[in-house]
């Protein structure tokens, strides 16, 4: 397979295309991936179909996966998939997990003692406007405190 980066802008993120996570990737095309991840902190491949176990089976290349204490969001029969969202059930109750107050709204345990090495997150349902996120501007305002 061939996979080629575009950084998405000039401080974090970088586009992988030419690679389907639905299939194992090979040793040669997994170590493109994680050594992007290395360099830019943030990875972006789009398109991809992903069942519950391709995702697993991707995500457990990076390590041991972390299972989220919220058992209410796991993906049935799929612990290591949390889901988050604002999404609910027929009866009113949350299907996803959102946190309104902001105290918890990292599903990247970022505010946790001991990080996880890596976060996956697989968009099902994109929102028509917005994506504006602080990650964009992180490495700008960490380098001009340092």
């Amino acid at each position: 397979m061939s996979i080629t980066l575009t950084p998405l802008n000039p401080t974090i993120g970088v586009e992988i295309r030419g690679c389907d996570l639905s299939k194992r990737l090979s040793d040669e095309d997994f170590r493109a991936v994680l050594d992007a991840y290395y360099r830019y902190s943030m990875v972006l491949i789009r398109g991809q179909q992903l069942s519950a176990e391709a995702q697993t089976a991707f995500l457990r290349r990076f390590g041991t996966p972390k299972i989220s204490q919220r058992k209410e969001f796991h993906v049935p029969g799929v612990p290591e998939i949390g889901r988050v969202g604002n999404t609910k059930h027929p009866d009113g109750s949350p299907s996803a997990f959102l946190d309104r107050h902001g105290n918890l709204w990292h599903s990247d345990t970022a505010s946790d003692a001991h990080l996880d090495g890596v976060t996956m997150l697989y968009c099902v349902k994109t929102p028509n406007v917005g994506g504006r996120h602080a990650v964009r501007q992180f490495r700008e305002r960490v380098r001009d405190t340092a």
